[in-house]
C-alpha cells in the first residue's frame, strides 16, 4: 500500500520479461488484477514478486450499469 507498495508494482513491471503474465497483460490493454508482495527494509523493496495476475472478466449484462462499477464520463446538460 501506499507509496512502498507502488514502488513494487513499478519495479515488478520494469522487471517482467517480455514474455511474462504481468507484461502480456499490460501490453494487452484489458482490465486486470495484479497482486505484488514484497518486503520493505528501511527505505528499499525486496523480495518483490507477483502474486496473481489476470484478467477481469467483462461485466455481466444482467447487472444494471450502476452496479458495475462504470463511471460514466458525460456531463450533465446545463
Amino acid at each position: 500500500m501506499f507509496a512502498f507498495g507502488s514502488a513494487m508494482a513499478v519495479e515488478a513491471l520494469t522487471s517482467a520479461s517480455r514474455s511474462s503474465p504481468l507484461a502480456v497483460l499490460f501490453r494487452s490493454g484489458e482490465k486486470g488484477f495484479v497482486a505484488v508482495e514484497g518486503r520493505v527494509i528501511g527505505l528499499d523493496t525486496v523480495d518483490v514478486t507477483v502474486e496473481v495476475c489476470r484478467i477481469l472478466p467483462a461485466p455481466r449484462s444482467d447487472v444494471p450499469s450502476g452496479l458495475r462499477g462504470e463511471v460514466s464520463m458525460s456531463r450533465p446538460e446545463e
